[in-house]
C-alpha cells in the first residue's frame, strides 16, 4: 500500500494535526487523530499501544481532484469519501481489511446525479519482497473514470472535436539524440554534366542523428509508433518508420521501464561529394538544374527491418530519460547518383533528381548501418 495524506512523511508538514479524542475499538485503546489541508480532511485512528494505524477515513475536495475525464466537460464531482480499515493478525501485525469509496457526481445541464459506492477487501497478503506489476495495481480513477466512459449517454455527448482531443491526450512523445557509424565501401562512378569519373576510398565515419517519435498507446504494455530521423550534418542521413512497441514496469513504483520495439521503415544515407559550379544548363531524368551550382551525392535508400531494445528512468510524472539501442536489417535497397541544386532562392524550385544503379561498387550497398545507440527523453502530452 502507498502512503497518501499525512501518512507520507513528506507532505506531513501540508497538514494541520489535532488530537481529537480516546477512544475504545474493539477493546483497545484508540487515539483518534484528525487532519485537514485545502485538499481534504479526515481521522486517522491509531492504537495507543503499538501505534498502529487501524482505520482512517478521509474526504476530499471536490473543487481540488484533478478528473480524469475533464476533457468531456460532462460532470462535476459532489463528493469524496474513503474509509480503510486494518485488522490485526495472528503474528501481532496490522494489515489491510477493506477500503470502502463513496463519490457522487451531477450531470452538468441536467438534473441527474449519479453515486458509487465500492468496496474492496483484501484477500491475500503477499510478502513485501514480491512486487506487484505496475499494471495489475489498484486504481480507483481508473474504474471511475472507465464506467463514466462506458455509459451510451456519455458517449453520444463526445463530440467530433473532443474525440480528437482525447486521442491527441493518449499520445506518448520522444526526443533522441544518437551516434550511427556508417561503413562507406569503396566506390566509383562517370558524371556526364561535369565530363569526369569521381571515385571514393573506403571510409568510416560516426552520424548525429537527431529522431523524434510518437507513440499511441493500445494498453499498459503495447503501442504502435511512427519516429523520424534526420542527420544534424544536413543531407547525410534520413528516415521515417512504423512500429510495435513494448513496454514493461521494471520497478516497484514505476520509475524503471525495459522497452522494446520491432518496426519497420525506410531511409536514406548519403556520401558528400561537393558542391560544383556549372555555366550551361543541363538535365537529369528531365530535370532542369539551371541555377549554377548543385551538390552531388552517392545515396542508398533502403528499406529496413528495426528491432530495438532500451531502458528508460522516470525523472518527473511528465518526463522519462534513457538510452536505446537500434539494430538495423535490410530488405531491400537501391543505390544510384543524387543531385541537388543549391544556388536557387526560392527552396521549392531546387531541383533534385536520384540516377539509379549507376555507380560501380565491390558489394551490393554503399554505405553500411548496422546499429545506432541513442539517448532519449520522453514526456507525455
Amino acid at each position: 500500500m502507498g502512503r497518501h495524506g499525512p501518512l507520507k512523511l513528506s507532505r506531513l508538514n501540508d497538514y494541520d494535526l489535532k488530537i481529537k479524542d480516546t477512544l475504545e475499538y474493539d477493546g483497545r485503546p484508540v487515539i483518534q487523530l484528525n487532519y485537514s489541508n485545502k485538499k481534504s480532511k479526515g481521522e486517522l485512528y491509531i492504537d495507543a499501544n503499538s501505534f498502529a494505524l487501524i482505520r482512517a477515513t478521509r474526504e476530499r475536495n471536490p473543487k481540488e481532484i484533478e478528473e480524469d475525464f475533464n476533457l468531456f466537460n460532462i460532470y462535476e464531482r459532489l463528493n469524496w469519501k474513503s474509509l480503510t480499515s486494518y485488522d490485526i493478525d495472528p503474528d501481532g501485525k496490522w494489515r489491510l481489511k477493506f477500503i470502502h469509496y463513496n463519490t457522487g457526481f451531477k450531470r452538468k445541464n441536467n438534473t441527474k446525479n449519479f453515486y458509487l459506492n465500492t468496496t474492496y477487501f483484501a484477500t491475500q497478503h503477499l510478502s513485501e519482497r514480491t512486487l506487484i506489476p505496475q499494471n495489475e495495481r489498484f486504481a480507483f480513477s481508473a474504474v471511475l473514470s472507465d464506467y463514466l466512459l462506458s455509459q451510451k449517454e456519455n458517449k453520444s455527448s463526445i463530440t467530433r472535436k473532443q474525440a480528437v482531443l482525447l486521442f491527441f491526450s493518449k499520445l506518448r512523445s520522444s526526443l533522441n539524440v544518437g551516434l550511427h557509424p556508417l561503413q562507406i565501401n569503396s566506390h566509383r562512378f562517370g558524371y556526364a554534366p561535369l565530363s569526369k569519373e569521381i571515385n571514393f576510398n573506403e571510409s568510416n565515419t560516426l552520424v548525429w542523428v537527431l529522431s523524434s517519435k510518437i507513440e499511441y498507446p493500445i494498453n499498459n504494455k503495447w503501442g504502435v509508433s511512427w519516429s523520424a530521423e534526420s542527420s544534424l550534418k544536413k543531407n547525410i542521413y534520413s528516415s521515417n518508420a512504423v512500429g510495435l512497441d513494448f513496454h514493461q514496469d521494471l520497478s516497484r513504483r514505476n520509475r524503471v521501464h525495459l522497452n522494446a520495439s520491432m518496426g519497420i521503415g525506410y531511409r536514406k544515407m548519403r556520401v558528400t561529394h561537393g558542391a560544383y559550379k556549372h555555366e550551361d544548363s543541363f538535365k537529369i531524368s528531365r530535370k532542369t538544374f539551371d541555377s549554377g551550382e548543385f551538390s552531388l551525392f552517392t545515396e542508398e535508400r533502403e528499406f529496413y527491418l528495426n528491432p530495438s531494445l532500451g531502458i528508460d528512468f522516470r525523472i518527473s510524472p511528465l518526463f522519462q530519460l534513457g538510452f536505446v539501442t537500434t539494430y538495423f536489417i535490410p530488405i531491400q535497397n537501391a543505390t544510384g547518383i543524387f543531385s541537388y541544386e543549391e544556388d536557387e532562392f526560392w527552396f521549392w524550385n531546387r531541383t533534385k533528381a536520384f540516377q539509379k544503379n549507376t555507380i560501380n561498387t565491390a558489394g551490393s550497398s554503399i554505405i553500411e548501418n548496422q546499429f545506432a545507440t541513442r539517448l532519449t527523453l520522453t514526456f507525455n502530452f
